[in-house]
């Protein structure tokens, strides 16, 4: 996987494509939030609570002691990294 700068917009393309984006500074921060979703996945306990079978962020937010609508965002958040899967309203290890 690679984290890229890239434009949503038509005006955002042709900022990217022109060089006139600072993408360092954009990848570094995408990159910083990801590995900090990470180690928050693991402080927390959100890979143990999922280690026995896939749960609903209620139920890996009570497994781990957190409130449920960040722990919701957390797993969204590792979801999006392919660190967890999401399946109808369940989260789980991939694979």
């Amino acid at each position: 996987m690679r984290v890229a700068a890239v434009g949503e917009g038509l005006l955002e393309r042709v900022a990217v494509a022109a060089n006139v984006v600072p993408r360092p500074l954009v990848e570094t921060q995408i990159a910083f939030i990801g590995a900090r979703a990470i180690m928050a996945g693991v402080e927390t306990g959100v890979f143990e609570a999922l280690a026995d079978g896939s749960r609903d962020a209620a139920g890996v937010a009570q497994a781990c002691g957190t409130e449920p609508n960040a722990t919701r965002e957390l797993l969204d958040c590792l979801v999006s990294l392919g660190y967890l899967r999401s399946r109808r309203g369940r989260y789980g290890t991939p694979g």
